[in-house]
């Protein structure tokens, strides 16, 4: 579950771009219009997208998981038939795992991935809690800690499928 609390109309579009995983370069960015660079590669330009409209959109892509973390912005997407894809530093690092069927704790129902590609190392690790991201004010379903290369992030996820 995902709910939105009060957002500055100013700040919601900086918001939007950080919680889409997307990059926005600070000379194309303005209150009502951005140039982006999605997940895919592909450049647009968006017009002050709704949080929701921008999760809808990875739903209608195929993807089943979707996650966001904040200092740096960083972006998860779980797709069971086209992989995982992780976008680090603000969009700038952009990593791409195999598919894999994640192992659940019997215990706790905690799930996690662990992944290898190339010779970047990712562990994902799901906690069916409560999670608020603070700089959005949007609460999520579930508690993301990510291990790529040794570094640590955190952040809320939400099952989109």
């Amino acid at each position: 579950m995902m709910r939105r609390g009060a957002l500055l109309s100013s700040g919601l579009l900086v918001v939007v771009f950080a919680l889409a995983g997307c990059s926005v370069p600070p000379s194309t960015a303005t209150a009502d219009r951005a140039v982006v660079t999605e997940a895919t590669g592909s450049r647009e330009t968006a017009e002050n997208q709704s949080i929701e409209s921008v999760w809808q959109a990875a739903k209608q892509r195929g993807v089943d998981f979707r996650a966001v973390g904040n200092e740096p912005a960083w972006l998860l997407e779980i797709s069971d038939a086209d992989g995982i894809l992780l976008q680090t530093d603000y969009g700038t690092q952009q990593y791409r795992f195999s598919a894999a069927a994640p192992q659940t704790d019997p215990s706790t129902g905690n799930r996690h991935y662990r992944l290898q590609q190339g010779q970047h190392r990712l562990t994902i690790r799901l906690v069916d809690r409560t999670c608020r991201d603070s700089m959005a004010d949007i609460e999520f379903s579930t508690q993301v800690m990510l291990l790529l290369d040794g570094r640590e992030m955190s952040g809320c996820g939400l099952a989109l499928r």
